[in-house]
């Protein structure tokens, strides 16, 4: 059974209804898995380092904290398909950046 997600339009439009398939909401949810298993892993490289060289490496973790969070609210229906691909953009475009000021 899937969630039904509402979605605001154009004010003189009806909302849209869409619904999330559970395949898909699974999907979701154990990606967001793999992403804190990523920061958790992570993490721990980020304590050992120096307070001084630390900065860049949390805000990237940061940001996938983030991308985690938006496939979490996927997965529970509060978001549509269209608001997570654009946030996995915003998050790829970061990460890149980051790699590109390396």
């Amino acid at each position: 059974m899937g969630v039904r997600v509402v979605t605001r339009g154009h004010p003189a439009r009806r909302p849209q209804i869409r619904f999330v398939s559970a395949r898909s909401r699974r999907q979701a949810a154990a990606t967001a898995a793999l992403l804190d298993r990523i920061v958790d892993r992570d993490l721990a490289l980020v304590r050992a380092m120096p307070v001084h060289q630390r900065g860049r490496h949390v805000e990237k973790l940061a940001v996938l904290v983030m991308l985690a969070q938006a496939y979490r609210h996927y997965a529970a229906g509060w978001i549509g398909r269209r608001e997570l691909r654009r946030r996995s953009r915003a998050t790829f475009d970061q990460l890149t950046a980051y790699i590109v000021d390396s």
